[in-house]
């Protein structure tokens, strides 16, 4: 009986999370009004591009532009092999003269 009413109350809290969450998840659709992807990518391209770890601007916080740039750096290899032409070769222009437009896709 113990576990039923454990079950239960672990039941009541997930019924409880997902009525809090399943509302919000098609907020401000179709576009995520929440995460910019751009303008962490567009900063990670400079990066990469300019063969450099000091990053343009510091209005973000530069973790996440370092941790992308390595794991680019770490698939280059790859991309490389797989496409028969570097991933520098594919970066868009930074600054990017269209902001929502991030290559390759």
């Amino acid at each position: 009986m113990k576990r039923w009413k454990a079950s239960l109350a672990g039941l009541a809290v997930l019924i409880a999370a997902l009525a809090v969450r399943l509302p919000a998840l098609t907020a401000a659709l179709p576009y995520m009004s929440y995460v910019d992807e751009g303008h962490v990518l567009h900063h990670v391209s400079y990066l990469l591009q300019r063969r450099t770890w000091e990053p343009d601007t510091y209005s973000y916080p530069t973790l996440p532009f370092y941790v992308i740039a390595g794991a680019a750096l770490a698939y280059s290899p790859v991309y490389a092999a797989t496409h028969d032409r570097s991933l520098l070769q594919d970066l868009s222009e930074a600054p990017p003269e269209y902001y929502d437009i991030l290559e390759p896709p």
